[in-house]
């Protein structure tokens, strides 16, 4: 074996020892959230006129809500409302799948509000006991 195969095969090893610990990290991650059988809550629109309205209602957006690319919005525990891509739906099924209960308001945002306000209000009586 010459050194530009033994280069190749080694920087392969790392490449996969990254994508390993990318996936490991991710499970780690959204673990807490599938394990707390709580609730999803999940709003099909996201662009600025929505953000200022989740805003004004005191609604707390983390960064990434403010990506265009990020066309979903969704909170778990009703502290921060995040974003995510088409491509990232496996959340919702993922959740779905760990016994979350999934509450989609399609693109009803005074929906979303009630239901993220109740979700805080839960999440205040939880931590009361």
């Amino acid at each position: 074996m010459n050194t530009i195969q033994t280069d190749g095969i080694i920087v392969l090893a790392i490449l996969w020892l990254v994508a390993i610990a990318i996936i490991v990290a991710d499970r780690i991650k959204y673990r807490k959230y599938y394990s707390s059988k709580g609730k999803m809550v999940v709003l099909r629109i996201n662009n600025p006129d929505v953000r200022d309205r989740l805003n004004s209602e005191g609604l707390s957006l983390c960064q990434c809500a403010y990506y265009n690319t990020h066309k979903y919005l969704y909170t778990i525990e009703g502290d921060r409302i995040c974003g995510f891509t088409e491509e990232c739906t496996h959340l919702i099924e993922d959740a779905i799948k760990n016994h979350q209960e999934v509450i989609d308001c399609d693109i009803d945002v005074s929906k979303f509000v009630n239901e993220v306000k109740k979700l805080q209000q839960e999440y205040e009586t939880k931590e009361e006991e």
